[in-house]
């Protein structure tokens, strides 16, 4: 019988198309790949490379810059950490930062958002309290008379923008909070009591060195060539809405991003004066498309740049006067998903495929399927006839790939990955850290990939860099946030989010690179089944290796099948449905003849009182099982999930729980380990057993799967050709998926043999 192709998704994830027509090419489902392997950089979906820990404090900003020292072009970075500045080298293994002169106390506060950048041998920054400016040709004071870093913005009008504050003086959080250098420009936006307003010092004299007379501080629009700006009486007024980002576009324009348009004054007001036929001109580009945040956007390459908006991501070509929803790259395929994300309250929410695969309906080491029935094939490769899920292989790291709601402010940051040809969209989850999902936008498949970072200190970067690579050096792509400092290095293919040496085992497993990608679906026309017979991969040759005193924790790569009556019963996630599933069950040890000590057990009272050890027996129903929410309509907090018996799932004194609901109020047994007001999915603990039993019984809570739902482990998958797997499995539809833990990864190809087999024999009538 012939094997037919299966034509791997090189057009990425979608979520828009129904679950059994998926456009060729394109998944319903994945987590953690790329179509760019982690061993040698072809065009082939492999995983996601992991990230190497660089330090563990955590940075307000980071970015790099170029300067000569001693004739030679070098490239430093740069970092704002606790309020001071530190410079250091971007290439070496572990960090050794140099301190800047003239900050014995801290010129910025070590909570605010810091924004830099460099113009000549100067870098500027701003919080939107404090102004500075740092000496890169003396950063250590060694010299000069001005050194280091010193405060840009005081009284004397050789020291900046001192007269862009209010007339009351220096306000706390009254200055500008963005900043960008336009040609020979420097332009401030992002005044927070006055969000509409900018200015543009006057060409290269954001700071002189020394006082050119009265009123030449750099930002005077009196002078004929002088500063420039959106404020009253100026040439160009102010903008109709808050500027939420700036930055130089084209050969010579400058790009507003407001909350809800875009404007672009098309060049330098400097040329005009010289030349009055130039018409300089504020041209509004869109009234309806706002971007997502400070940090949504990025330079692409020939003058390109990215913007994170509201309703997706948008390609902007150099030299446009306009844009539409046309230029929404991500239309057709996300429109649901960034549906979701409310970035002016901002927040994000609801349930996606995005949580990776079949697989996420598994949610502990023994196979406990929320919802979906879970079985293995046999030594002879058939499906088991009694259910062996106590010996299916998955960790329980590689398993739990849940997805589920999430609230919270969502913080955007784009950066450009010039080695992988793509960008980085980080959405950070402020307060559900653990709960954020990115994306990245390969450019040469025009495909998206969605990616989840298990580094428990770096779960949402808030600021990125990407330094590219030269002769002697490998790119890296810096990643940081108010925690620690992580890279990805294009030459190292690790399967650990926050990789240093002499991790331990239970370490290397809570860091896995978890990943999953899924096929399909296989679906027979109606009203036929289909028989899949056989499976074959061909896996890449490259050995996953490590470093010889590590101990290698990571799981193959496992394919398995997931099937249903339908396609979206085989894959889909039932909506405001949860499911419970017990983990690390109580266990009473009666084997001792003399206990050492009097214990209680009361199996009467739910609230039992008297004897402080004792365990509560509850009620004859157990709390495991399937969840419906009671109400659609109501969203957050205020939602409650009607269970087996009388227990319910609340949010009650912060913490979601599992409560026993009686006449007289909920008796609560399980509570979050870790409170997350946005959503229930997670490890609860039992309250009731404590303080008797040390090693507490504990549930998960998940997204439930359709219980008609059954996911069946396949086969482990090595490097190379792998031999026929034997699966006879017959459904009306069928997804296939590779899924790993910790382990790299490229797939050459896949094919299958399946077959027509009779009418379907499911359905209601």
């Amino acid at each position: 019988m012939t094997h037919i192709p299966v034509q791997l998704p090189f057009k990425g994830f979608t979520e828009q198309t129904q679950y059994s027509v998926v456009p060729e090419g394109m998944t319903p489902s994945c987590i953690n790949v790329m179509p760019v392997d982690v061993f040698n950089g072809r065009t082939r979906i492999g995983t996601r490379q992991g990230t190497k820990r660089w330090q563990t404090e955590g940075v307000q900003w980071l970015d790099t810059y170029r300067i000569y020292e001693s004739g030679v072009l070098v490239e430093k970075i740069i970092m704002v950490r606790e309020g001071k500045v530190y410079i250091g080298d971007p290439n070496a293994t572990s960090p050794t930062w140099t301190l800047l002169s003239n900050q014995s106390t801290a010129h910025f506060s070590s909570s605010t958002t810091v924004t830099g950048v460099q113009m000549n041998e100067h870098y500027y920054l701003v919080d939107g309290t404090e102004y500075v400016v740092c000496h890169l040709l003396d950063p250590t004071g060694a010299s000069a008379t001005v050194s280091g870093a010193v405060l840009w913005g005081g009284s004397a009008r050789n020291k900046g923008p001192y007269h862009l504050d209010s007339t009351s003086g220096t306000v706390a959080g009254d200055r500008a909070t963005l900043i960008c250098r336009w040609g020979a420009r420097i332009v401030l936006a992002g005044f927070v009591k006055r969000p509409n307003l900018w200015f543009a010092c006057e060409p290269d004299k954001p700071y002189p060195d020394s006082v050119a007379g009265s009123g030449d501080d750099g930002w005077d629009s009196t002078k004929t060539i002088g500063a420039v700006g959106g404020d009253s009486g100026t040439d160009y007024g102010t903008l109709g809405d808050p500027i939420v980002a700036i930055f130089p576009f084209g050969q010579t324009g400058l790009m507003f991003a407001c909350s809800n348009s875009f404007s672009f004054l098309t060049q330098d007001p400097v040329f005009s004066a010289n030349n009055g036929d130039i018409d300089v001109r504020m041209v509004s580009l869109t009234n309806s498309i706002g971007i997502a945040g400070p940090r949504a956007w990025c330079f692409g390459p020939e003058r390109s740049a990215y913007v994170l908006a509201k309703d997706g991501l948008y390609l902007l070509n150099p030299n446009e006067f306009n844009f539409n929803r046309g230029n929404r790259i991500s239309a057709g395929r996300l429109d649901s998903f960034f549906l979701r994300l409310d970035f002016g309250t901002p927040s994000i929410g609801g349930s996606s495929n995005l949580s990776g695969g079949t697989l996420r309906s598994l949610v502990s080491d023994n196979g406990t399927g929320s919802g979906a029935k879970a079985t293995i094939l046999d030594s002879s490769k058939n499906i088991a006839t009694s259910n062996e899920i106590v010996e299916m292989s998955l960790p329980e790291a590689a398993v739990s790939l849940i997805g589920g709601l999430s609230t919270g402010e969502v913080y955007p940051v784009l950066c450009w990955d010039s080695d992988r040809e793509g960008v980085w969209m980080f959405l950070a989850v402020n307060g559900s850290e653990a709960n954020s999902l990115h994306l990245f936008y390969d450019t040469k498949t025009d495909s998206f990939w969605p990616q989840r970072l298990s580094d428990p200190l770096l779960y949402a970067p808030t600021v990125c860099k990407f330094i590219g690579q030269s002769r002697a050096k490998t790119g890296r792509l810096f990643m940081a946030n108010a925690s620690c400092i992580s890279y990805m290095d294009k030459g190292a293919p690790i399967g650990i989010d926050g990789y240093v040496s002499g991790m331990t085992e239970d370490q290397q497993r809570a860091r896995f690179v978890r990943n999953s990608l899924t096929v399909g679906p296989i679906i027979a026309p109606l009203p036929y089944r289909t028989m899949m017979n056989e499976v074959r991969v061909d896996m890449c040759e490259d050995q996953y290796e490590i470093p010889a005193t590590e101990t290698d924790y990571s799981v193959k790569p496992i394919l398995t099948a997931s099937t249903g009556d339908t396609a979206q019963v085989a894959i889909g996630l039932q909506a405001d449905t949860l499911f419970a599933a017990q983990n690390r069950a109580l266990l009473v040890d009666c084997e001792d003849a003399t206990p050492s000590a009097l214990n209680v057990y009361d199996c009467d009272d739910a609230t039992p009182t008297g004897l402080t050890e004792l365990l509560d027996g509850r009620y004859a129903t157990h709390p495991w099982g399937e969840y419906l929410k009671s109400n659609p309509f109501v969203t957050g907090t205020a939602s409650e999930y009607q269970g087996p018996g009388d227990y319910v799932i609340v949010f009650n004194s912060g913490k979601w729980k599992i409560a026993w609901r009686t006449d007289v109020g909920d008796e609560y047994e399980f509570e979050q380990a870790i409170a997350d007001s946005s959503t229930p999915n997670g490890v609860m603990t039992d309250i009731i057993n404590d303080p008797l039993n040390d090693d507490p019984e504990n549930a998960i809570v998940s997204g439930a799967s359709f219980s008609g739902a059954e996911i069946t482990e396949i086969g482990v998958l090595e490097t190379g050709r792998n031999e026929a797997i034997k699966t006879r499995i017959r459904s009306e539809a069928i997804y296939l998926t590779i899924a790993s833990d910790g382990r790299p990864w490229s797939i050459e190809r896949m094919a299958v043999q399946v077959s027509q087999v009779g009418k379907s024999r499911g359905g209601v009538s």
